[in-house]
């Protein structure tokens, strides 16, 4: 069951994420969502600080039945770090969230913890690790090159990535295999690239047609294949037995059942590394 394999993405309760979508999900809307995922056993929920309200909404809300997975606030590169900093950052979000403990604490940029001065911060989070404050300690990366310096290091329970139809670097370069092969927990997210991938040709944005090539080998895959844009998308991730958890960001429940509603294919999914800038794959650059 698909159900078993979501996770809900929540960055944009209560606020506007991402540079296409111009729909923003009100608490009120949240509460039925939260409600129906529920309902549905889909019970691991995705936040952070930086998703403005996101973790406050969840807290009045209710999310006393779901895993939490939420992250560590950015860090200014100069910023002077004061004493128990995860500890207190951490406190912050059980507060908002009003829980005692995490499913999974989430450090964005890995490199910058694999220096003497930050890894400290990593060193805190393992403590509170082990007085069962948080269960998993993760990192979450934008190109797997970052893997190559910090996991070694690092060695993370859990890793997120962006895996999607123009997006598999993870799988190409070996590293999604690594991970299932030594245990760790494997979460993909951005698997509709922000929505672009489920766009028709109308409807992508026209700063998006410099990468026409790219959209003309997509919807005629698509068509020779007799398959949707949705299907597409979720037959890439859920056929995966070597990813664990997908997150997924919606707008309101009708986008969720349709999802739920989405059944396994066998497709044979091409790589379009070739003709792939990075520049599309990567929202920073949009």
């Amino acid at each position: 069951m698909i159900e078993k394999k979501l996770v809900l993405g929540t960055a944009n309760f209560g606020n506007y994420y991402g540079s296409i979508s111009k729909k923003f999900i009100k608490e009120a809307e949240a509460k039925k969502i939260i409600v129906f995922c529920e309902k549905k056993q889909i019970n691991i929920i995705e936040t952070s600080p930086d998703y403005k309200d996101a973790e406050k909404i969840l807290g009045r809300i209710g999310c006393k039945n779901f895993r939490v997975v939420t992250k560590i606030p950015k860090i200014e590169e100069n910023i002077s770090i004061e004493a128990n900093y995860i500890e207190k950052k951490l406190n912050s979000s059980l507060i908002n969230l009003k829980k005692k403990n995490i499913y999974a604490l989430m450090f964005r940029n890995p490199l910058n913890y694999i220096d003497k001065n930050k890894k400290k911060l990593w060193e805190e989070a393992k403590e509170l690790k082990k007085r069962g404050i948080i269960e998993k300690l993760g990192i979450t990366i934008y190109d797997p090159a970052e893997l190559e310096e910090s996991f070694h290091i690092l060695r993370p329970d859990l890793v997120q990535f962006p895996y999607n139809l123009f997006d598999r670097r993870i799988e190409s370069s070996g590293w999604l295999n690594f991970l299932y092969q030594n245990n760790v927990e494997t979460h993909c997210r951005s698997i509709f690239l922000q929505g672009l991938l489920l766009r028709n040709n109308e409807e992508l944005p026209l700063s998006f047609s410099k990468y026409e090539k790219v959209w003309h080998e997509y919807y005629k895959w698509l068509n020779k294949n007799n398959i949707n844009t949705l299907e597409a998308c979720l037959n890439l991730v859920i056929n995966n037995e070597k990813i664990l958890k997908i997150v997924v960001g919606i707008e309101d429940i009708k986008q969720l059942e349709s999802i739920l509603l989405i059944k396994r294919k066998k497709i044979n999914f091409p790589f379009w590394d070739n003709i792939i800038n990075k520049e599309l794959i990567d929202p920073r650059k949009w």
